[in-house]
């Protein structure tokens, strides 16, 4: 019939046999979750997937400790010279060198010209000699050497006698050299000889201590003599 019932229908099947045909029942309520399985073996490692975008940079972390000293390097190319530097403060002198060996001697020089004998001849007085001199003449020129101005007066000796002793209160006179001009003095000592002319070489030249004049002599300290003993007045003439 058309009502629906319990009971089941046939439809028919392609090779025209026909099967029962059951009553579809309608779905009852979800019953409670059961409890968790145990876990399943682990399975396969996956493939690896596609790599994901750079992220961005981490802040710097802190310094980490010195390392070891590694080895020296290579030595590099030299580098262009530089531009040249103030001059720096003059140091201190040295110590003197030692004296280096003597050079070879030289070629010998030219001949010289002839040389002009030096002639003299006495001056009485001139304006550069007041006391008198001797005018040199040389190949260098002229000139005058003077004598000098008369030295003083020497103790008299009206009351002098000639002897080889002392008696009584006579005092001791002496003489200097005649080379020193002969004065007397009561003091013994020594003197320098004078002047008398120039040398060839234009150097001065001075009496011996005796008087004579060499043709060129330096001068000379002569000791006094003794000339004579003063009689004092309690003695008389």
């Amino acid at each position: 019939g058309a009502g629906r019932s319990g009971r089941s229908r046939r439809t028919a099947s392609a090779g025209g046999t026909s099967r029962p045909h059951r009553a579809r029942r309608s779905r009852g309520p979800s019953g409670a979750t059961g409890a968790v399985g145990p876990r399943g073996p682990t399975g396969a490692t996956g493939a690896v997937g596609p790599r994901g975008p750079t992220g961005a940079a981490g802040a710097m972390g802190p310094r980490g400790p010195t390392g070891a000293r590694g080895p020296t390097g290579a030595t590099g190319p030299a580098g262009a010279t530089g531009d040249r530097g103030p001059a720096g403060a003059r140091g201190a002198t040295g110590p003197a060198g030692a004296d280096g060996e003597d050079g070879a001697r030289g070629p010998q020089g030219a001949r010289g010209a002839n040389g002009v004998s030096v002639t003299t001849r006495s001056v009485a007085q001139s304006q550069t000699c007041p006391n008198g001199g001797v005018e040199v003449t040389g190949a260098n020129g002229t000139t005058e050497v003077c004598d000098g101005a008369p030295g003083p007066a020497g103790v008299p000796c009206v009351n002098c006698v000639r002897r080889r002793s002392l008696n009584g209160t006579e005092t001791q006179v002496f003489q200097d050299a005649a080379g020193c001009g002969g004065g007397l003095f009561l003091l013994p000592g020594t003197c320098s000889t004078q002047q008398c002319g120039i040398c060839v070489t234009g150097a001065p030249n001075f009496r011996r201590c005796d008087g004579t004049c060499p043709s060129c002599g330096s001068q000379q300290r002569c000791s006094r003599v003794t000339a004579g003993y003063l009689l004092a007045p309690s003695i008389g003439n």
